[in-house]
């Protein structure tokens, strides 16, 4: 029996890399942060902590992804795709239409194949998806 894709762990990979890649940036690296910055560091970091779809989850997410957006224009572009749509709503507002399609079709053969009981190579799936081939 295959393993079914752990989205959940996909996700908090990335999120893990986005924190790992925001200490390193201006206004996180610097010696003094503000306390605006302060606080959203601590929720990003209790974001990564999270072990499960815990209830709070994704509505911290959502704040998150769409915070960086508002205020971090120089962070924007590293924030993964991927993260703009497992968290959703207002962090959909800044997915293209196309791209939107896209990962509608990621998630469709996803389906497929986990209820067909195969194998998923996420990546693989991923680039049909969005014809990176």
């Amino acid at each position: 029996m295959s393993k079914p894709f752990d989205r959940f762990t996909y996700h908090q990979t990335l999120i893990g890399e986005l924190l790992q890649y925001c200490t390193a940036q201006p206004p996180f690296s610097t010696a003094i942060v503000d306390d605006d910055d302060d606080v959203f560091m601590q929720k990003l970091q209790h974001l990564s902590s999270f072990d499960t779809g815990h209830a709070d989850f994704f509505f911290l997410g959502q704040e998150l992804i769409v915070f960086i957006v508002a205020n971090y224009p120089h962070i924007t572009p590293s924030v993964n795709r991927d993260l703009f749509w497992y968290f959703g709503g207002n962090c959909l507002h800044y997915v293209s239409d196309d791209e939107l399609q896209c990962f509608q079709q990621l998630e469709e053969l996803l389906y497929e194949k986990e209820r067909e009981g195969i194998d998923v190579d996420f990546n693989q799936l991923k680039a049909i998806a969005f014809q990176l081939h």
